[in-house]
C-alpha cells in the first residue's frame, strides 16, 4: 500500500509502501477483513537515483498504517507513521489506539541506515499528517494527531448492491460512531548534526 511520496533536492524520487516481502510466502487470511496484509508485510523506502534505477531498503518497525515521507535538505529522510498500541482491530487500516512513530535514515547511507528515533505515546486515531510548508521552511516537523475516543465505537456494517449482475455484497468497512475528539499538533525539531 502506496503510503507517501517526496522528492529530494537532486530531484530523485522517494516512496514508502508497505507490502509483502520477496522472501515472504502470503498466508490466508484468518479474517476476510485482513484485506491490507499488515500482518506479515513491512515498510520499504523505495528510491530512484539519477540513471532512473530503484533502489529498496527496509524500515525498522511493525506496519501501522500509510506512512509518510520527507527529506531535510541535507536529503536525511523522516518517516512518520501510527503503529497500533494492541491487537484491536488488527483486521483494518484503520485503528483506535495508536502510537505517532518517526523513523530517519541518513542520505549518507543511501538510505539503508532507517532506525526509530521517537515514539509519541497515544491513543492517536487514524493517520499522521504533517505541515510540509512548516518543514521546509522552519525545519519543524508539525504533525497533526487525532485523539482516540474514550467511548466504545457503535459497529454498523451493512451490505451493499452488487453492481455486476444485482444481489448483495458484504460491505467489509465498519462505520465506527462516536463523539468527536480533538487534534494534537505535535511539534518536532529533528537535527541529525
Amino acid at each position: 500500500m502506496l503510503g507517501g511520496q517526496y522528492m529530494d533536492s537532486k530531484s530523485r524520487p522517494h516512496q514508502i509502501v508497505w507490502h509483502i516481502p520477496d522472501h515472504v510466502e502470503p498466508v490466508e487470511p484468518e479474517d476476510r477483513r485482513a484485506v491490507w496484509g499488515r500482518q506479515e508485510s513491512s515498510y520499504h523506502h523505495y528510491w530512484g537515483d539519477e540513471q532512473g534505477s530503484w533502489h529498496s531498503n527496509l524500515l525498522p518497525s511493525p506496519v501501522g498504517n500509510r506512512a509518510k515521507i520527507f527529506l531535510d535538505a541535507d536529503d536525511n529522510a523522516y518517516a512518520i507513521f501510527m503503529v497500533n498500541q494492541t491487537d484491536e482491530w488488527k483486521f483494518n487500516i484503520y485503528f483506535k489506539k495508536g502510537n505517532l512513530v518517526i523513523a530517519t535514515a541518513s542520505a549518507k547511507s543511501k538510505w539503508s541506515d532507517w532506525k526509530l528515533i521517537h515514539r509519541e505515546p497515544g491513543p492517536f486515531l487514524n493517520q499522521a499528517l504533517f505541515d510540509d510548508t512548516r518543514w521546509e521552511t522552519d525545519g519543524v516537523l508539525s504533525v497533526i494527531a487525532q485523539n482516540s475516543s474514550d467511548s466504545d465505537y457503535t459497529f454498523a456494517p451493512s451490505d451493499i448492491p452488487n453492481r455486476r449482475g444485482g444481489g448483495f455484497h458484504e460491505d467489509l468497512t465498519i462505520k465506527r460512531l462516536t463523539q468527536p475528539t480533538p487534534l494534537r499538533i505535535l511539534d518536532f525539531k529533528l537535527d541529525r548534526k
